[in-house]
């Protein structure tokens, strides 16, 4: 079980926000590249990082800071935020993002997502699924859709999509454990290589998912708990 430090960017700063409120947040510093150079030095082998301005305004004004933290770490990306044309999706690849990460346009706009995943590459692009119940959130966690995740899944499988990222809203920034039989449910169904996302609180919780490692869920974001010192990079990286 890989575990991936999560950073989101807001006007610029770190912060966490809980269960998807942008006006709950919590800042944890205003240089987010130091503390990207603080988690590679920790041990972390990946980080995951979302721009929540550009997920609702699509404008990036925190551009200059992601390519920063890219030249300055040397470990993978993964990049969420406002991805929502070829164009923003070739700037930040370029720049040195690992992959894309594609959530509001792969409901709003399929066919521009399978436009981006055709011509960027398959295996330079993730797909993100906010859920909320029987619904996906999109637009910054904004608007929610009536939407199965696991049909949707599915669904960009065949268009060759191999990793999904799901994050259980309700469990977001709460520090309050994971639904394991919900992802349960949903690894066994679509047989696809998942990472978790949302309500990490401490280390049983991470060794809870590695017990569905073999449905293909190999990966969980922390955010909260790391900041808040609860779970350590050093103990799973």
């Amino acid at each position: 079980m890989l575990l991936i430090p999560a950073i989101d960017i807001k006007q610029g700063r770190c912060v966490r926000l809980y269960k998807g409120n942008y006006n709950s947040e919590t800042s944890y510093g205003d240089n987010p590249c130091n503390v990207a150079v603080e988690f590679e030095k920790r041990g972390a082998k990946r980080l995951h990082i979302i721009d929540l301005d550009a997920a609702i305004t699509e404008k990036s004004f925190n551009f200059p800071l992601i390519a920063e933290i890219c030249k300055t770490v040397h470990i993978p990306i993964e990049f969420g935020g406002g991805v929502r044309t070829v164009k923003n999706a070739e700037k930040y690849l370029e720049t040195g993002v690992s992959e894309v990460i594609l959530g509001t346009i792969v409901v709003s706009e399929p066919r521009i997502a399978s436009e981006i995943i055709k011509i960027c590459g398959n295996k330079y692009i993730q797909i993100g699924f906010d859920f909320l119940d029987k619904t996906i959130a999109i637009k910054g966690w904004q608007e929610l859709i009536p939407l199965n995740v696991s049909n949707e899944i599915l669904k960009w499988k065949n268009a060759g999509v191999e990793r999904f990222i799901l994050t259980d809203i309700s469990k977001d920034g709460s520090l309050q454990g994971q639904n394991i039989s919900v992802f349960y449910s949903i690894a066994r169904k679509t047989q696809v290589k998942i990472t978790v996302s949302g309500g990490i609180s401490k280390p049983k919780d991470i060794e809870k998912l590695i017990q569905l490692e073999s449905l293909g869920v190999d990966r969980v974001i922390v955010g909260k708990a790391i900041y808040e010192g609860t779970v350590t990079i050093e103990e799973f990286c």
